[in-house]
């Protein structure tokens, strides 16, 4: 009987793979391309189930070369992926080629393999059977757990680092901290573990349910990724000012450049604290340090700067502070008595009621609520 649900599970990446690499939004286009390109190689690589009894496709010598050149791209392939999604105006290099390497040799090695005589690939048939599934264990060991287990570390901690410099540009990090692929990864170490399983032990009840983690992580992907919003703008010039602001952050404070003079940061203060609270820039909820850095006459690198070594603090937490304030302001005003908390949140310049609610206790020390009930009569 033809497996379904494999069948159906691959084609279901296949075809995300499609519409993500097609990416009709435009945005984050290159990192969605990469991301095209690792869940073709996992729809790809979940072929193999279904075509396993086809002896027309298993007897083929190109068969096993596709399959392993499917498996051992996940890794890299998943690696530029978010590499892409979390550096502006990141560029391939010649360096990053050392990460396609084993694969660069299995493609050769795949190549020689198609020239070789037929009597030196054919094992002994009393030992065929033992060696093929001796080896079809070790290459999914070698070629996939491992690597896309290192490579996972990877990317998790790039994530959690772009956790912390998105506050360094953005005012509302909620649609550009990717968090939907932090998810996607915790979901892969379930797909991981659910692999390790079916590879070395073949549980008959892991291979029962594999394909249905497997399709449930695709629809999971599929609906974030349609939906997901543009992390950096896509102008040159303002990722590479950015790209330079956070390698500036990851450098002591010691080695950082000093861009203006106590005298000049007085006065830059005074200048930014004034446009704050009498054009209220932060009253927009997607205010960023491109934009702000505009209406200061300023280049991002020095308004970050002025935030940073002025008033101690990131741009995420120096707008969010003017947001609170405001909020703050509304809550206790008659006139605002009949927002709701989402309502007043809006109002206040945050873009969602978790945002809000978060920054405002980590500032004020109480919820919106508990501080309305304080100070309102």
């Amino acid at each position: 009987m033809f497996p379904f649900l494999p069948a159906l599970t691959s084609g279901c990446f296949l075809l995300l793979a499609f519409i993500i690499g097609v990416n009709s939004r435009k945005v984050n286009v290159i990192a969605n391309r990469w991301l095209g390109v690792f869940l073709f190689c996992i729809g790809i690589a979940l072929l193999d189930d279904p075509l396993f009894f086809n002896t027309q496709f298993r007897g083929h010598p190109i068969y096993q070369s596709v399959m392993n050149i499917s498996f051992f791209s996940l890794a890299p392939t998943l690696y530029f992926c978010i590499s892409y999604f979390v550096t502006p105006a990141k560029t391939f290099e010649k360096k990053d080629l050392w990460h396609f390497s084993i694969l660069f040799i299995i493609i050769f090695g795949s190549v020689i393999s198609l020239f070789l005589p037929t009597e030196i690939k054919s094992l002994p048939s009393e030992v065929e059977v033992v060696s093929q599934t001796f080896l079809e264990t070790l290459f999914g060991l070698l070629l996939t757990i491992i690597p896309v287990s290192i490579y996972w570390l990877l990317c998790y901690k790039k994530l959690l680092a772009h956790l912390k410099n998105v506050q360094l540009y953005a005012s509302s990090i909620e649609t550009v901290d990717l968090a939907w692929l932090r998810y996607f990864l915790w979901g892969l170490v379930v797909m991981i573990v659910v692999m390790s399983c079916q590879i070395i032990f073949s549980i008959p009840f892991i291979n029962s349910i594999c394909y249905v983690v497997y399709l449930v992580l695709a629809f999971y992907l599929a609906y974030f990724a349609v939906q997901q919003g543009a992390v950096f703008n896509q102008k040159t010039q303002d990722d590479l000012d950015l790209k330079e602001i956070i390698e500036e952050s990851l450098q002591p404070e010691v080695t950082r450049k000093q861009l203006f003079s106590e005298e000049q940061l007085t006065d830059l203060k005074i200048k930014l604290t004034t446009l704050m609270e009498k054009q209220k820039p932060y009253l927009v909820s997607d205010l960023g340090l491109p934009k702000l850095a505009q209406m200061m006459e300023l280049s991002t690198n020095e308004l970050s700067y002025l935030i940073n070594a002025g008033f101690e603090d990131n741009f995420y937490g120096f707008v969010n502070q003017y947001r609170v304030e405001e909020s703050k302001r509304i809550l206790m005003s008659l006139k605002y008595q009949h927002l709701s908390m989402v309502g007043i949140a809006f109002e206040a310049g945050f873009n969602s009621k978790t945002a809000f609610n978060t920054a405002f206790k980590k500032i004020v020390g109480v919820s919106p609520t508990e501080f309305q009930k304080i100070k309102t009569p």
